[in-house]
């Protein structure tokens, strides 16, 4: 996370008359005093969406005869400079407050250091605290090391998936369908009719132009920097999975013709269960108390953005709501569970498990069965027309030989792969489709059977009846294309 950070003298003022002032000053600055104790205070500072900030976090450490003043991002790195101005705009106004603070505030603010003591919560900013930031110490928050080491892993995946994807071919900022398709894309028609599952994670990782990869990056970057240091890597990477793919879930139950890709679903998962966490006392007071706000007012715009079209905001919504479930799993498990992490690891995933699986069930009905079982079909026509091209120039034998043996078996398989939509209750617009297909195939059969017979008695007697099947067989096609 972003922050500047400096240190100043004390001029001519004791450590308690210092604190007062400061105190007095990041109240008339709008500032939310988080924390105050003897060593000093945390302050919020509010988001700011025209800023692109989520709010900042001023800390002042009192240290032998000065102080160490700094405003930390709230998850962010763009707001370096935004962060140098809170400092210099408390040291402007410090002065102001030395000078206008009352003997009623200076009694409040002692009653609220009082107060804080007795609460027997951590002093986060004192030396001998577990929990204590030393403020000398230059922190080279760039660094994925530690931290969020997850974080900067997940991005250079993303971040090389796509430049792959650039360099096979597709366009930098807006890809082809079958190019999305290619690189692991989620759809319907491919994830749940062809049974390609491992759609509902690939998509997580692809983008859909570079704008789109840029955005979804820097969110992730954002929220990551502040979970991941909170939960641990592997909890992060769980969670990232698991709520990317109840975005995927949702994504493909809500929009049936829609070929989706993007990590924006997980990112909105993270954003959930931060969100779950927040609202516990698993987190610390003043951290909460900092962020919470900021989050819960993102999510909410994010969320309404998301409605505009070509967004998808199903992965969106569901993505947000595993997480949240996530985030008050974890809680559960980390405050009753003696090993933490690998129980909550196991739940994210049984809790994956059950997320896929209710929704294939869910949409397992009569019109899936259909398009798989025809799905499977088209391959055995496939096979079947694969004749076609060599009708002029191939010799009869070779044709008699390929009808035999590849072109009447391909058309038997479609066939018999028809017979299954006999054990589904279809619609009726379904029921006609079925019975189209079942003519068609009868006259596929009927149309190579006889063009076998005629090259074996090599005659042209048959050209007539070849022509109406041929004319029966077009009529079908172009009454199932209409029904599309």
């Amino acid at each position: 996370m972003a922050s500047w950070k400096t240190f100043v003298e004390q001029p001519g003022l004791n450590t308690d008359e210092y604190l007062l002032v400061a105190a007095k000053t990041v109240t008339d600055l709008g500032w939310e005093i988080h924390f105050i104790s003897d060593h000093g205070l945390i302050a919020g500072i509010p988001l700011s969406v025209r800023a692109n900030s989520w709010g900042e976090t001023f800390t002042l450490w009192l240290n032998n005869g000065g102080a160490y003043l700094e405003s930390r991002s709230n998850g962010t790195v763009i707001a370096t400079k935004r962060n140098q101005q809170h400092i210099e705009k408390f040291l402007s106004h410090f002065e102001e407050s030395q000078v206008r603070i009352t003997k009623e505030e200076r009694e409040q603010l002692q009653a609220r250091v009082a107060e804080v003591k007795a609460t027997g919560d951590d002093d986060v900013l004192n030396p001998q605290s577990p929990n204590y930031r030393d403020p000398s110490v230059k922190e080279k928050w760039y660094l994925p090391k530690g931290g969020f080491v997850v974080t900067a892993a997940l991005i250079g995946i993303c971040v090389l998936m796509f430049v792959l994807m650039v360099m096979s071919g597709g366009h930098l900022f807006e890809p082809s369908i079958e190019v999305l398709i290619k690189w692991g894309a989620n759809a319907r028609f491919l994830t749940i009719v062809n049974g390609e599952w491992w759609r509902i994670f690939t998509c997580m990782f692809e983008h859909i132009g570079v704008i789109h990869l840029l955005v979804n990056m820097v969110s992730l970057y954002m929220i990551g920097t502040l979970l991941e240091p909170l939960i641990g890597k592997w909890r992060f990477l769980t969670a990232f999975i698991i709520t990317g793919a109840g975005g995927s879930i949702a994504s493909i139950i809500w929009n049936p013709n829609v070929v989706s890709a993007g990590a924006s679903g997980a990112i909105f998962g993270l954003f959930g269960l931060m969100l779950a966490l927040l609202s516990t006392n698993l987190v610390e007071k003043n951290f909460r108390n900092a962020i919470l706000p900021n989050i819960g007012t993102i999510v909410v715009i994010n969320l309404i953005a998301g409605f505009r079209p070509g967004v998808d905001y199903a992965a969106h919504i569901g993505g947000l709501v595993t997480g949240i479930v996530l985030g008050y799993l974890y809680f559960l498990l980390i405050r009753k569970s003696k090993r933490p992490v690998l129980y909550s690891m196991i739940s994210s995933v049984l809790l994956g498990i059950a997320i896929i699986a209710a929704g294939f069930n869910s949409l397992e009905n009569a019109e899936t069965k259909y398009n798989r079982i025809v799905q499977q079909a088209f391959k055995y026509e496939e096979e079947g027309m694969k004749i076609m091209p060599n009708l002029e120039t191939a010799d009869k034998a070779w044709l008699i030989q390929c009808l035999s043996e590849e072109t009447l078996p391909a058309w038997e398989s479609f066939q018999k792969e028809l017979s299954k939509l006999d054990q589904v209750q279809l619609s009726p617009i379904l029921m006609k489709k079925k019975v189209l297909l079942k003519e068609y195939a009868e006259l596929r059969l009927k149309y190579f059977g006889l063009m076998r017979k005629s090259l074996q008695e090599n005659t042209d007697r048959y050209d007539t009846e070849l022509e109406d099947y041929g004319n029966q067989i077009g009529a079908i096609v172009d009454e199932l294309n209409k029904m599309k």
